[in-house]
Order: structure tokens, then C-alpha cells, then sequence
């Protein structure tokens, strides 16, 4: 079941990155080159030397193993990197594991322990799929993120997180903090094309204050077939931001076939979008919330450092007359 629904919903999006941006994983040409190196340990030396000897469209395997991380391995190739499984190759430390810059990478296979950015990207073709984050405070397992050094320089974050298992973790989706955010927000939405960071087929749960995807800076994300539990109050299932400071709202978001579970009292929202374009539809939203899905703008009710309100005076907006400022710079 999990096999067949992997490829049925990978389908569309993973032929989009072969014929338009060359996903280098699925093409024959690169398979057929493509060598195994098999990294001496799970230790962080041990697998940068693996990276370091690899070329694109290598696979990097590690053994088994527990390791103490100091300091994480950067990617700056299309390589696939593959641990031994989840609960067989284990590695811990307080910080970020993998940077995959603007490479089309895949890690897949380990179970991630520590608390902060766990795997950062900002490339497009990127898979992380098959892996278990754990965290005891509440962390970004994931950080898709167009801002970073090494990020394109017109191009959001693509890619696909897949069959992971999250503890007090979540996804985090942004394009860039500067002016390329408005350049995304210039682009045609798009919506059901690759162009968005997918979220799909992982069990997410935490029992701290947190959410479970959220985005910002002109974000885009894509969740669906997710299963997401938490256990505490005044928290969020999927979350976009509206304008921040003098910046963008999340650009666009799908949300579809995912269910949010709050077993006790007091849940906040499921689902909460505040900026940008998208659609929401077919969840199991089941437990107590003050709302199942929240709609709000928040330069509307609250002004912002750097961005002040949306009423009628900020040249951000439209400020159609007698409308508050409508339409607000971001706003759904």
C-alpha cells in the first residue's frame, strides 16, 4: 500500500524534475554511472570523506551504527546518501546533520537525534525520504530554505519529504528574505505543478508547543497524506505566515488528505493559513479546537515591526476605498 501510493502521487512531480529540471536520480544515463561508496562509519568524518570522494549521481552508504555528531557534512553535489535504516544507523548531536545546499541530493535511512535545523536545503530535486528525527524540544527536522548561501538565485526551494517518522519536529518552508521573495510572488501560482516543496506519507507527532509545517518569505509548500497527532495545548497542525516585518507571506500552499488528531482538550487550530493562495480539502481533522481551520491576515488586526496596518494608508496595499486597505500586501 505504501509502495503503490508513493509512486502513484510522486508520478506528475517526479517527471516534471526529469524533463525540466533533470532530477538526476531517475535518469538512466546517470544510473548506468553511477558508483556505490560505502562510508568506514557512521562518524561525520568518515561520511564527508565519502562525499568528498563521490560524484554526481553516486550512492554513499553507511553502516549501522550509533554516532556523536560535532558539527554536520555539507553536500555540494547530486549524491544519494543512504544509512541502514531507521533505528540501524543512528547519529546525535545538537545541530544541523545535513546541508544539502543547491544540490538535487537524497538522504534516506537514519534515524536523526538532536535539536535544531536537522537537514537544511535550498535546491531544487532534493529527496529526503525513509528517515526518523527526533527531538526533545521543538525543532525544524526539515528546513527547506531559498535564503541560503547557495540557493538560486531566482528559484524556491524543490523537493520531496517522504515516509519519515517526526518527533517534535517540523517542516520549515521559505524563499528567500530578501528581494527574490518578490519575485516568487510575482510568478503565476502554479498550483498542482513540482513548483513547491511536497510533504506527503510521514507520521508527525510532538508533545510540545509547535506545528507541524509552517512557511514564510514566499513560501511553497504541498501537504498531503500525512498523519499528525500532538498532545499539547495552543498549537498548530499546518501553518503559513502572513507578512512579517517588511517581507512577504507564504506564497501558496496545498493542503489535502491529511489527518490532524488532538486526542485531548484544547486544541487551537488544525489548520491555519494567513497569507497567500491555496486550497484545502478531503482532511480528517478530529479532537477539540478552538477552530479547524483558521483564516486571518494578521496586518489586519495588529501592526507588525516594519510593516505597519493594513487600513488604508500603507502604499503595500491596495487600499480600494471604504475596504481597510483592501487588498493587503500577502494577504489570502
Amino acid at each position: 500500500m505504501e509502495q503503490s501510493r508513493m509512486i502513484r502521487s510522486h508520478t506528475i512531480f517526479l517527471s516534471a524534475f526529469i524533463f525540466v529540471t533533470g532530477f538526476f536520480v531517475l535518469t538512466p544515463t546517470t544510473l548506468g554511472r553511477a558508483a556505490t561508496i560505502t562510508a568506514t562509519s557512521c562518524s561525520v568524518v568518515d561520511i564527508q570523506s565519502a562525499i568528498n570522494a563521490a560524484a554526481n549521481g553516486d550512492v554513499i552508504t553507511v553502516p549501522a551504527g550509533n554516532c556523536t555528531w560535532t558539527g554536520g557534512v555539507n553536500i555540494a553535489k547530486n549524491i544519494t546518501v543512504l544509512g541502514a535504516g531507521i533505528g540501524q544507523t543512528t547519529l546525535n548531536q545538537n545541530g544541523t546533520f545535513f546541508s544539502l545546499n543547491a544540490s538535487k541530493s537524497r538522504i534516506s535511512g537514519f534515524t536523526l537525534i538532536g535539536n535544531g535545523n536537522l537537514i537544511l536545503f535550498s535546491g531544487q530535486g532534493v529527496r529526503i525520504d525513509h528517515n526518523r528525527f527526533e527531538s526533545t524540544t521543538f525543532s525544524v527536522a526539515v528546513y527547506a530554505d531559498g535564503n541560503r548561501a547557495g540557493g538560486l538565485a531566482d528559484k524556491h526551494p524543490e523537493g520531496v519529504i517522504d515516509h519519515n517518522e517526526f518527533i517534535n519536529g517540523r517542516v520549515l518552508v521559505t524563499g528567500d528574505a530578501n528581494l527574490m521573495a518578490n519575485t516568487i510572488w510575482s510568478q503565476p501560482t502554479n498550483l498542482g505543478s513540482g513548483e513547491a516543496v511536497y510533504v506527503e506519507d510521514n507520521t508527525i507527532f510532538w508533545n510540545v508547543f509547535g506545528n507541524a509545517i509552517d512557511a514564510n518569505y514566499g513560501g511553497k509548500y504541498v501537504f498531503r497524506y500525512n498523519k499528525v497527532t500532538w498532545t499539547t495545548a495552543n498549537a498548530t497542525g499546518a501553518d503559513a505566515h502572513s507578512v512579517q516585518g517588511s517581507n512577504r507571506a507564504t506564497r501558496k500552499w496545498e493542503i489535502y488528505n491529511n489527518t490532524f488528531n488532538r486526542p485531548d482538550a484544547g486544541g487551537f487550530v488544525a489548520i491555519w493559513p494567513r497569507g497567500g493562495t491555496g486550497v484545502i480539502f478531503n482532511n480528517s481533522i478530529n479532537g477539540n479546537y478552538t477552530s479547524a481551520i483558521l483564516f486571518d491576515n494578521v496586518r489586519s488586526f495588529s501592526t507588525s515591526t516594519g510593516s505597519g496596518a493594513c487600513n488604508g494608508t500603507s502604499l503595500w496595499d491596495g487600499n480600494t476605498s471604504g475596504k481597510l486597505g483592501w487588498p493587503c500586501r500577502g494577504q489570502i
